[in-house]
């Protein structure tokens, strides 16, 4: 085994034990692999037996010059960079190659290539922000509301008759066809992202005991007295510190109850399927394509494409209009300002989560 190899092996156990996951490791280690042979390739190098000694900041500035002449957007050559820094630093700790015994000048030219390449992020990092700044300024302003739920408008008919259907449980055809749970699936998705604002990690990844602990427990009245329920998603990929809330009126638990009591637990039976998350395709897998599923539902219906980030940007542009105290509320809904998630967010209460739905 190449040096390359194995040091490839222990930096992907030294990011499981810190719990990263596997999507992420395969994309820095992949970004690793690129960089690494393309600055060889670029230094004349073609040995195939991998050596610390390859990495070199003459190497690493050809290859940001190859970069920059195939117009690679500078946001990719970042992460690139901050992937491969991870590498370098794990190359001077592996235990298996122990330079900082075996070979002390390698370790320190290791240690000053660092601080060299770390010198040119900073660079990129400004230059980023740079980027940011100008696409900021000449972006188009959000979509309003209406057109954010457009696609939710259009197809309600159609979506309610589908769930009428498993309501009735009595019609001749089979309900839960292929093309059924796939629309099935794409609306209540689209409904959360599009219409609440909703992440897409919260939508893939909510639990099917987080809606029935929400469904089991007592309701919240809203201000007009009308019953909700509030389901707490654990696992949305933002800050554990931070609580993903989803707020259902009386229509939407129905829904979600339908789904859950007959979708889910028909497709479980019938696949013998036993993974832990709420939505499912038809196969019994996991339904974790949300962004793909609202955009196919877009398409169906032909009305434009807007994604979830887009739904979010409206939501927080329109509520700038409305009073503070909305205002505050629907910013703890989405979570998209710190400062709000560590003063407002941060272990709220059902009932709030309620108000900002109430607002939306």
């Amino acid at each position: 085994m190449t040096q390359f190899c194995l040091s490839f092996q222990n930096f992907r156990s030294h990011q499981r034990k810190a719990h990263t996951s596997e999507a992420a490791i395969n994309n820095s280690l992949a970004d690793v692999t690129r960089m690494t042979w393309k600055m060889m390739g670029l230094q004349g190098i073609t040995g195939q037996d991998f050596k610390t000694t390859y990495l070199s900041l003459a190497g690493y500035e050809k290859l940001l010059a190859w970069f920059d002449k195939m117009d690679v957007n500078i946001k990719t050559v970042l992460n690139y960079t901050k992937n491969f820094m991870q590498f370098m630093k794990y190359v001077n700790i592996d235990m298996d190659l122990l330079l900082v015994s075996n070979d002390q000048g390698e370790f320190n030219r290791l240690s000053c290539l660092q601080i060299h390449i770390s010198n040119s992020r900073s660079g990129l990092d400004s230059g980023v922000f740079e980027l940011h700044k100008r696409q900021m300024n000449s972006k188009p302003m959000p979509p309003a509301p209406a057109e954010v739920k457009r696609v939710l408008t259009v197809a309600k008919d159609d979506f309610d008759r589908a769930m009428d259907e498993l309501r009735k449980k009595d019609d001749s055809g089979p309900i839960l066809t292929k093309t059924r749970v796939a629309f099935i699936n794409r609306y209540i998705t689209a409904y959360l992202c599009l219409g609440q604002g909703i992440r897409v990690g919260a939508a893939e990844n909510m639990h099917g005991s987080e809606f029935q602990a929400a469904y089991n427990g007592e309701r919240t009245l809203s201000d007009l007295g009308n019953p909700h329920i509030v389901v707490h998603v654990a696992n949305h990929k933002t800050k554990v510190s931070q609580d993903c809330r989803i707020a259902l009126n009386s229509y939407w638990t129905d829904i979600f109850y339908l789904y859950f009591r007959y979708v889910r637990i028909i497709i479980f039976r019938l696949k013998n399927a036993t993974h832990p998350y709420f939505f499912t395709q038809s196969d019994g897998r996991h339904f974790k394509k949300v962004s793909d599923g609202i955009e196919k539902l877009q398409k169906q219906y032909k009305v434009a494409k807007i994604t979830s980030s887009t739904a979010r940007c409206a939501w927080e542009t329109w509520v700038e209009s409305r009073p503070e105290a909305q205002r505050k509320l629907v910013a703890d809904y989405l979570c998209h300002s710190a400062e709000v998630a560590r003063s407002h967010y941060k272990h709220g209460f059902a009932k709030t989560s309620i108000d900002a739905l109430a607002a939306l």
